[in-house]
Order: structure tokens, then sequence, then C-alpha cells
């Protein structure tokens, strides 16, 4: 610091009790390049301006960064501030303490409210015989599947290609080992890569050996092909397959250590025998559904066999036969209870109703989530005061009542009691029944499904939502209901920060999920104590990914605990300082959006021009995700010139620019590598328009490979087996030529510092 002879200073200005200001909880701040200064100031005379003090875990010089460690910065000054050196990349908080006053003879201070910031990674690319730093606005990044590649050895050619298109960075889908499905978004061992990669001879090296060698690959094509890898890291999720769960389901939400799953799994193991039946020749429904006729007659029979086969109510309700009996027996064995606890002038005055309420209110148990059958009952001390109360009589007296309508009436309250049980369960029933039916005619008759054809055993009626691990020596030691596991998948609009498989959650079984039969939910819990083998496991896998790669993609962002991203990447970071994290985001909230890419540090957010529904929309998504109006009045427009003290006491010219909360940055990708192609959604001309409004954005921008060659359709990641095409001259096939042109100037004009542009939208 005492050799610069010029900073800046980026300005960020706190509220009168030193919170963020409104909508600026989160602000994004360049690479360091070089240090510069994040100033915090306050208005004198505010709240905060009464001894604060800025407390931030972004560290000190030669301080290892920890999350859960502050430090802190008096606001000093007559307006007071206080200014942090910015040298390195993370996501970092604060917030202010200020006003202090005694309490019980200890000092409070009052704090604000918590804000955010993200320093963006610095990227260098080895090219040639020079370093290229790399702005996030100057990235284009090209999507591929390595098992469409072949062996390393045969890399070659796509990536010349790759190069000459003028791509800078290279997203890998998943190296690693594949399960059974042959997704490499379904990993078998975290740990070890894909065995088609390697010669015959590497295949007998060790696993540290092959690391070796993709570590070289990664290396060669930064410094041969003039490109940075990013590869998908994917946490929440294991392939059904994968052998280590044998040993550790406790890494899965099993119905051992998540029972509230055993009503689901009873109605999924249910769902298979049907589907069994309809598979069976002597079925006297087809197989193969062709018509919408012949689905409502094999939902009309699964309504009426199924539910009353597996009598899924007695999860919902009391057992009142057995409630019956044991109170009987209490009442015989003249057990003790509490005389004052209900007032019996109110009982007798209530309706049926109000009646039941209250004796649920009281001593109702088991009701906080599904278990085994009948988990819910009514406490039976409670239910003798609650009958005494309500008839008036002395049940330590047998000589006072009937027991005959003693028992007789409290039927008449259970009874009660359940029939908002079983008007809950209907309702469960009617979503189940519907979202089993929506899911058939998707994957069997919608136009735009996968037409699976005839229901067989390995192809159910709908997908199993659990893997059912075998019973074996390595499984034979674990608890009941240990080896079964749910599976992972997606809901329509969920809350991401609800974990839709926990104790909270009924989407299993009511069947919301769309879900992903060849995977394993892993389970996490509130921290590495809960299941530290698993927390263990994705920390080594984290570190080797992390070892190796640029960048990570977080596969499935929006269903990843928080608490567990922050640790991994707070890792990540520990063994490479600039990573660049972008992810996939469905939130369907800019606010939600915010709380993740600030707590995590998330870089880039993917976003996609093909997912535009229509010219305005995709009009929107260009001027939203990466430009700024020519001659915009942004932060930079209002800096000041002012110098700036060094730690020497020297002063330097500083340019000292404000901050407004910033947004989400971009990803934007004209196609990803999972969303159909232009000629399928629109037309395959489309292709380049679509491009190049991606490529005249500043922001990071990407592709999939096959888009610029015009493949015709998306490539299945689990039933493709082939390899992609090679050209001899790859730049003479479909718009390959151009979009290197318009690749390398998305680059020119991100590393010349343009950010400006007009988007005009006309008609349509």
């Amino acid at each position: 610091m005492d050799k610069l002879k010029s900073i800046t200073v980026y300005r960020v200005g706190l509220d009168d009790d030193g919170s963020p200001a409104e909508s600026c909880s989160f602000y994004r701040l360049p690479p360091p390049d070089s240090p510069y200064i994040l100033r915090f100031k306050v208005i004198a005379g505010s709240l905060a301006s009464n001894q604060g003090v800025v407390w931030t875990n972004y560290p000190p010089a030669g301080k290892a960064f920890k999350r859960d460690e502050f430090y802190q910065h008096p606001l000093g000054g007559i307006e007071p501030e206080c200014d942090l050196v910015i040298t390195g990349a993370g996501a970092y908080e604060y917030y202010v303490e200020h006003s202090p006053y005694m309490s019980n003879g200890n000092v409070v201070w009052n704090r604000s409210k918590t804000g955010y910031f993200v320093v963006d990674p610095k990227l260098t690319l080895k090219s040639g015989d020079k370093d290229v730093s790399l702005p996030l606005e100057a990235l284009v990044i090209e999507s591929v599947v390595p098992k469409w590649m072949g062996k390393l050895s045969e890399w070659k050619p796509y990536l010349e290609t790759i190069s000459k298109s003028g791509y800078n960075m290279i997203h890998f889908v998943p190296l690693q080992y594949r399960g059974i499905s042959n997704s490499p978004y379904s990993i078998f061992d975290q740990l070890k890569f894909d065995p088609h990669l390697f010669e015959e001879a590497d295949l007998k090296k060790g696993e540290v050996e092959q690391r070796a060698i993709i570590k070289q690959k990664i290396d060669e094509i930064e410094t041969t092909y003039s490109a940075l890898s990013l590869t998908d890291i994917v946490w929440n999720h294991t392939a059904c397959n994968s052998t280590w769960l044998w040993d550790h389901p406790e890494a899965g939400y099993n119905l051992h250590n998540s029972p509230h799953l055993i009503p689901a799994f009873e109605l999924d193991t249910a769902l298979l025998k049907f589907s069994a039946k309809l598979a069976d020749p002597a079925s006297p429904f087809p197989s193969d559904i062709k018509t919408d006729q012949e689905l409502n007659a094999i939902m009309a029979e699964l309504k009426k066999t199924v539910f009353a086969e597996i009598r899924l109510w007695e999860f919902y309700v009391v057992d009142v036969k057995t409630s019956l009996i044991q109170f009987e027996k209490e009442i015989k064995a003249r057990t003790s209870y509490v005389t004052s606890l209900f007032d019996s002038a109110l009982l007798k005055k209530m309706d049926l109703k109000e009646r039941a309420v209250t004796l649920v209110e009281a001593g109702l148990q088991g009701a906080e989530s599904f278990g085994d059958r009948f988990k819910k009952r009514i406490d039976v001390k409670v239910a003798l005061s609650y009958m005494a109360a309500l008839l008036g009589v002395d049940l330590s007296k047998s000589s006072t009542f009937s027991l005959e309508n003693v028992l007789a009436e409290y039927k008449i309250i259970l009874d009660e009691v359940n029939l908002e049980s079983y008007k809950v369960y209907d309702k469960d029933v009617e979503t189940i029944l519907t979202n089993v039916e929506s899911r058939v005619k998707y994957i069997r008759l919608d136009e735009h499904g996968p037409k699976l054809g005839p229901i067989t055993e390995e192809n159910p009626l709908v997908e199993t939502y659990f893997t059912r691990l075998p019973q074996n020596e390595r499984t034979a030691p674990h608890p009941k209901g240990s080896l079964g596991l749910v599976n992972n998948g997606w809901i329509w609009n969920a809350d991401p920060l609800n974990d839709f498989a926990g104790k909270g959650s009924n989407a299993y079984l009511r069947r919301e999920v769309i879900i992903w039969g060849d995977c394993v939910k892993l389970r996490y819990g509130s921290g590495p104590d809960d299941v530290p083998w698993l927390w263990e496991r994705m920390k080594e896998y984290t570190i080797q990914s992390a070892k190796l790669f640029h960048g990570f993609r977080i596969d499935n962002c929006h269903s990843t605990p928080l608490h567990l991203a922050q640790y991994l990447l707070d890792i990540a970071r520990s063994v490479r300082p600039d990573l660049y994290v972008v992810a996939e985001l469905f939130t369907g909230s800019e606010e939600m959006d915010v709380r993740f890419v600030s707590r995590l540090g998330i870089n880039s957010l993917i976003r996609e021009a093909m997912q535009a529904w229509e010219p305005r929309e995709l009009s929107r998504l260009v001027h939203r995700h990466g430009v700024k109006p020519v001659g915009g009045m942004d932060r930079g427009a209002l800096a000041e010139d002012v110098p700036w003290k060094r730690p020497d006491g020297r002063s330097v010219p500083s340019r000292i620019i404000p901050l407004s909360g910033s947004h989400p940055h971009a990803l934007f990708m004209d196609c990803t590598h999972d969303n159909e192609s232009p000629h399928q959604k629109r037309r395959a001309e489309d292709a380049l328009p679509n491009g190049a409004l991606v490529c005249m954005t500043s922001c990071a921008i990407g592709s999939v490979k096959g888009y610029d060659e015009l493949y015709p359709h998306l490539l299945n990641l689990v039933s493709e087996k082939r390899h992609y095409a090679t050209y001899s001259d790859p730049m003479s096939v479909g718009i390959c030529s151009v979009k290197a042109q318009l690749n390398r100037l998305h680059t020119d004009l991100a590393l010349q510092g343009y950010e400006e542009a007009h988007v005009h939208h006309e008609n349509e």
C-alpha cells in the first residue's frame, strides 16, 4: 500500500442506524487486480455516528478468512467513516454497533442490520507466454459433455474448434464416475473420474495419478487453447446405485432418520405394485397408454384399489378403537387425573366442534409430523380430566357414572377430532391423484414429453420416489427403515429455503416432486456434527475439484442448503482464492436471488436467451442482464477526485465512487445444455440473431456445444451415446465463423472497458 501512486475508493453510504440503505443490502465489487478501498460512511449526527464501529469478517492482511470471525473498524472523523483495504476475492458480511448503554451492569450496543459485499475473483488466463486478466464481462463460455468427447487423448479436435470459436472458458459437466443411468449429474463416486476418459494403461493407475492426468489436461487447455476450465459441483444428490450408501444410509433421508416419509414410502410401494399389475399381460388395462380415455380408466382403478389397500388415512387420524380400549383400562385401574384441568361449565356450553378443538389443544400428541400409522393419540390422563369435566362425574368412583355412556360420549368426541384429519386426508388424496395423472400424461401422452411407451418393471407407471438399498452383509447392521432412501428432484415455485424432504414437508406424500429416479437426495442436517461422514466426503470432493478447475457451477443451487454451500465454498476458496462461482437459480424472486448471491458469493447467475417466449421478453433479458444505457448517470458519473492518505501518511490521488445496491451479475447463455435448440423452440435461422444479441451484452456470456454447429435437437444427457461430430474445417459449419467473430468482439469490448449500449425494441 505504501507504494501505491493512486487508488480507487468505493463508498458505501449507511442508514441512520448503520444498516444498509434500502435495496442496498448487497454490493458487488470488482476484482482487486490492484488494492482498492471500500469505505463505509454515515452522516454526522446519525445514531451510527455515536461511537459507531463497523464489524466485518473481511480479514486484515495476513489473516485467513473465517466466516464467523469479525474485526472492528471504528467510524471516525467529522463525517464518520472507515476504510477497508480490499486485496482478495470472496463473500463477506458487515454490520454496525453504536450508541452503547448500560443494562443490568453490562454495556449493551445497538446493532444494525447485516449487509453483504462480494468481491469478484481475479481471473488470469495464461495465453502463450503472457498472462491476460479477464474481467467477468470478458468471459465467453462453452458448455461441453465430456462423455461425448471420448478419451482425453481424443479431445484435440474439439478443443481446437472451441479455441478458434473465441471461447475463453470451457464448462465441463461432471467428469466423475457416473451412476447407473449414465447421466453426468448422477455421480456414482465423487472422488473418482469417469474411467472412459483414460487409456487402458492409465486405468491401472491409482486415483492420485489419474487426478494428475486430469490436471495436466486442464493445464494444457489453458496454455495451448487459451481457455480456463469450469466444472459442475454436485452437492445435492448422489447416484441411486452409489455403493457407499450401503455403509452410510444415514447420508440420505431414510425411514429411520426421517420417519415422516413412511406414508410416502407406503404409497410409492403401492404405486409400484399397481404398476406391476398393469404390466401383466393378463391385466384388463392397456400397458401402453395411447389415449386420455385409457388413462382415465387406469386412474379410476388406482383410486378405487390403491388407497383402500394401503389404508393411508391411518397416518392422519387417532385410532379410535385403541384409544377407547386404553381409556377404559385406565378408568378401571382408577388412574388419577387432574380435576381442575378443564372448566366443566364452559365445556358443557360448547358445541361438538368446539369441544373437539379444546381436547386437541390440550391433549393431542404426535401431530407435528407423519410417522408410523396412528402416530396421533390423545394423552389418556388429559382424556380422563376432559371427560370427567364434560360429564360432571368422578371417574375414580364407578358408582357415579355409567362406563358404557362415558365410552360412547368419548367416541363421539374422538370421531369429531378425526373429522378435520379426514378432510385433510381427502384433500391430499385429491392432490396425489391429480399429480400422478399429470405425470403419467406428461411422460406417456404429451407431444413434448418423453413418450416412454409400455409400462414395464423398469419403466413403471410413474417414477419411483424412493431408492431401496439391497439387503446384504454391508447393509445388515443398519436400523430398520434405513434402506429406504428418498430420491431427489424439484418442485415448481417452491421456497428454496424450505427443505422439501424435511420434517415440515409433505411434498413426497402429495407427489409434488418432479423426481430424478436415478439420484438419492443427500441429508446434511444442520451441520457437520449431524452427518460427519457425508460432510467430510463432500469436503474432500470440493477440495479435489477446486485444485483442478478455475470455477464451479453449483448444480441445483436453489435446493442446496445455504449453510452447506457456505461451508464448502469457504473450503474451496481456501484452496483457490479466485474461484469463479456460477449457479442456476430458479427462485422466482430477485430478492431470493440476492440472498443466495450475497451469502454464497455467487459471481454470476445463469440466464438463458432461449427461455424468452416472445421478442419483448428477449429484449427485456438483453437489457436486464447485460448493458448500461448510453449516457446513463451511474456511479462512475458521480465520482469525485479526492486525495487519500496512505498508511505512511502521504497523500495520493484517489477517485471516490459512490455505490448503490448491486443486482446479481449474469452469465447470459444463448442456450444451455439442458434446454431445446432454436430449431426445436423457434427456427434454426434464429440461432444467429439470438446468439448475436447475447454477445452484445456487458456480462459473462455462454453457449453450448452444438449451438454454433446448428444441431437440430437437444442431446439427451442420459441416452445419447454418440460423440460430437468433428469437421475438417469447423469454421465452415453452421454459424461457427460468425459466432467466432462475435465472441472475440465481446471479449475485446470488455477488455477495453465498453459497457454501454442502447436496446431498441420495435413491434414484434
